[in-house]
């Protein structure tokens, strides 16, 4: 059987994920981003919803973008950072600072925050 042969389709695919549903989110799973220089961010998905691939590093004095590791890492590494979904007041701070937060927001999206202060990163 060739390599290409034992690929699915396009249409296999989406047929496959209607078939078993959404991948389950999983609470406290455990993801690691990474720069150029390699620092490391380690995150908590705390809440349901979508997190991006690539954000800002978050090493002091480091302006590079850090990519995800897909969660392919270890969950016993203690995270840093935490992924969660904005309330009440918090919602209404961050939404009305920005109408590209409130898109990202509303579609689903989460918003990161340090795991000992509780601030949002912005």
């Amino acid at each position: 059987m060739s390599r290409r042969s034992s690929r699915l389709t396009r249409a296999e695919r989406a047929r496959a994920r209607r078939k078993n549903g959404p991948k389950r989110w999983l609470p406290n799973s455990v993801n690691v981003y990474t720069c150029a220089n390699g620092h490391t961010t380690v995150t908590a998905h705390v809440s349901p919803g979508t997190t991006p691939f690539v954000i800002g590093c978050q090493h002091d004095e480091c302006d590079l973008d850090a990519q995800s590791s897909f969660y392919n890492v270890s969950d016993a590494l203690v995270p840093t950072h935490e992924w969660f979904a904005p309330k009440g007041e918090e919602l209404k701070r961050l939404t009305e600072a920005s109408p590209l937060v409130e898109d990202h927001i509303s579609r689903g999206g989460l918003m990161l925050r340090h795991v000992a202060t509780k601030r949002t990163v912005e």
